[in-house]
Order: structure tokens, then C-alpha cells, then sequence
């Protein structure tokens, strides 16, 4: 009995944890697509805590109890698994892969699992109750853990993928990161499925949730939500730090022309996609040499690039922008065309701060925009 009082505070603590990250998740500046996913995440987490309770609770019962609540514990067990696996790919942004038919081809496991384990009963194949011994594990058992287990692998080496694609080192080591927070969760699964007494699971759990939380803030302190690139506060970080280096430094500040049109035309979201779209063609411009630039959503409809270059390249860096927009656009098959206007500034001896290089690149985009505004009337 002393071991089932352990593992019942252990669950409870882990729960409560989990409601905590929750409700604090739910707080922040995070996206609703992620917020949904954490949730479901969570919740199926949570559940599958508070079964495995009432599974120690029953396990010394009757035959038909142990039965139901271990077929209930492994059936939440595996949509929990894919609930994990649907987080991660919210969080990389591989919306095309929750939203399309690939997602069937997904399911097949699962699915595979929770026929098997719903029939297991009749079957033995999974685990049965003895006379004597109480649950056996079956020939098929470990098979059960690993059809689960393929979802939280799958989403570790998609993450390690991911590092391994960026070249950005600070990025690079948050993918690194949220990839080993689904290692807890693994190893303590195989773990509790060999010591089905000890608790390991519900400690796996939320140390896992813990680091992808903890690293998903720390990508908020310096991404935009929206645009996933760098934001306001990272930008101007960063430029005061350049601004103290020597070598060339010009500042490219960019806004969408008529952007009010656009979200009073075709709505906010439409609004959001365009914004998007000038993102990607930053990142498509500037990340074949990120050590030569350094964009950012400075704002609303506002845009920034550092080039570590002269005020030449800076201006042939706006033409390749506009070029790339163009070319998305005609991709995406959108209604408008997007446009930008550009102000450039270099670092110099009167535009040495912040404020007065931001100001005289301010002052080139009012200039351009007003000869944009003039040719239209």
C-alpha cells in the first residue's frame, strides 16, 4: 500500500504542474493555433494521469475492473502520444501537415493500437488478468508501447531535422532543445513499462511539457508571434550592438503600401497572410547569407533589415525584396499585389544612435511614400 500512496501524490503533483503551465500558457502572446494544441495536449496528459490512478486504485479488484482501466490507460496513452505529436508540429508551423490528408496516413498507427488494445480482452495479445499473478503482459505488449512511442520519436528527430537545417546558431540550438524535451517522456514510457510500479511516466511528462514551455517563452522574448522572425526588442538590441562595431551598417526600414486597404478590403486575416508574405520574402532574400543581414517585424505593417554592407547593397537588397513579394504573390494566387516603399540609412558619424539613424531612414520612407502618393493622385 505505501507504494500506492507514493504514486498517487507523484500523479496529483504532476497534474497540478500541468494545469499550472496551462493556465499560464493560455495567458501569454502565444498564437490561439498553438494555445489550441497545447490545450489538447495537456488535457489528454492530464487524463491519462488521473486514469493511471484509478488504475492503482483497481488494480488489486476485481477481473473486469483491472481489465476497463487498463484498456481506458492505454487508449489515452496513444492519443495522448499523437496529441504530443500535434503540438510539435504547431509549434515548427507544419500547419499543411494538420490540416491536410497526410494526417490520415498519421492516424495509422493509432489507430492500429487502439483496435488492438480495444480487443485486446479477447485476444491476450496486449496483456490479460491471471488467476493468482494478476495482469500479464501479452506477446504483443511491447509492440503496443512502441506504436505510441512512434509519435514522440517522430517529433525528437523532426526537431533534430530541424537544427540541422538552420543556420542560424541560436535557432539551430532552440530546435536542439525541444527535441531532447520529448526524450523524458520516451525513456521514462519504456521505463514505467518494464516497472509498472514506479511513477516514472507522470516525471516524464512534465519535465517535457516544462522544456517545451520554457523554450517557447524564451522564443517569444525575441520572435514575433505573427511572422515567427525577429521582433522589435531583439532588433533594437541588436542593432545597438552593431552600431559599436566597426565596418559598414545600413538600416533598410520597409512598410506594405496601402496595408489598411488591404485588411479593410479582405479582413484581418487576409491582412495577417500579407504580412506573413513580406516575412518569408525577407527570410528567402536574407538567410542564404545570415551573416550579412538581420530582419525583423519592427511593428504593425513594418519591417527592418540591418545590412552589413554599403548603402549599394542595401538598395540592390530592396529590389530582390520586392522581386521575391511579387513572385509569392503570384504563387499564392492573391487577390492584390503587395508593394513596399524603403528607406535606407548608413551608420555614420551623425546617424551613430538608435534614434538618429531609425530617423533618417524614417524620413527616406516618408519621401518615397509621398512620391508614391503623388503619382496615385
Amino acid at each position: 500500500m505505501n507504494y500506492e500512496i507514493y504514486y498517487i501524490e507523484s500523479t496529483v503533483v504532476s497534474i497540478i504542474i500541468l494545469l499550472m503551465l496551462l493556465f499560464n500558457a493560455m495567458r501569454s502572446a502565444d498564437t490561439q493555433m498553438h494555445k489550441r494544441y497545447l490545450a489538447s495536449c495537456v488535457c489528454f496528459e492530464s487524463l491519462y494521469l488521473i486514469i493511471d490512478v484509478i488504475w492503482t486504485l483497481t488494480e488489486d479488484g476485481p477481473t473486469r475492473h483491472i481489465i476497463v482501466s487498463n484498456v481506458l490507460l492505454y487508449m489515452i496513452m496513444n492519443i495522448m502520444a499523437y496529441a504530443m505529436f500535434q503540438y510539435s508540429l504547431s509549434l515548427q508551423g507544419r500547419v499543411c501537415l494538420l490540416v491536410s490528408r497526410i494526417q490520415l496516413f498519421m492516424y495509422i498507427p493509432a489507430f492500429i493500437n487502439l483496435v488492438m488494445i480495444f480487443t485486446t480482452p479477447f485476444t491476450h495479445l496486449f496483456f490479460y488478468v491471471e488467476d493468482g499473478r494478476g495482469l500479464v503482459t501479452g506477446p504483443l505488449y511491447y509492440l503496443m508501447i512502441s506504436l505510441a512511442m512512434v509519435y514522440l520519436v517522430a517529433a525528437c528527430l523532426l526537431w533534430f531535422l530541424a537544427a540541422f537545417l538552420e543556420d542560424n546558431y541560436a535557432d539551430r540550438m532552440l530546435n536542439v532543445t525541444r527535441g531532447l524535451a520529448y526524450l523524458p517522456t520516451i525513456v521514462s514510457g519504456i521505463l514505467q513499462s518494464a516497472f509498472i510500479h514506479i511513477p516514472f511516466v507522470c516525471f516524464g511528462i512534465v519535465i517535457s511539457m516544462l522544456l517545451l514551455y520554457m523554450s517557447s517563452m524564451s522564443s517569444y522574448i525575441s520572435l514575433d508571434p505573427l511572422t515567427q522572425i525577429n521582433n522589435r526588442n531583439q532588433f533594437r538590441r541588436h542593432l545597438g550592438n552593431k552600431l559599436r562595431d566597426n565596418g559598414n551598417l545600413a538600416l533598410i526600414i520597409m512598410d506594405i503600401d496601402r496595408f489598411k486597404s488591404i485588411n479593410d478590403t479582405y479582413g484581418h486575416l487576409e491582412g495577417d497572410e500579407a504580412l506573413i508574405r513580406v516575412a518569408k520574402a525577407l527570410k528567402i532574400i536574407c538567410s542564404s547569407n545570415r551573416s550579412k543581414y538581420s530582419i525583423s517585424r519592427y511593428g504593425g505593417d513594418e519591417f527592418v533589415v540591418l545590412v552589413y554592407g554599403t548603402y549599394d547593397e542595401a538598395a540592390k537588397t530592396c529590389v530582390q525584396i520586392q522581386k521575391t513579394l511579387s513572385e509569392l504573390g503570384r504563387e499564392a494566387n492573391a487577390e492584390y499585389s503587395l508593394t513596399l516603399s524603403f528607406g535606407i540609412a548608413c551608420k555614420g558619424p551623425d546617424t551613430s544612435t538608435i534614434p538618429s539613424i531609425f530617423a533618417a531612414a524614417d524620413k527616406k520612407l516618408y519621401v518615397q511614400k509621398q512620391i508614391k502618393h503623388n503619382a496615385r493622385t
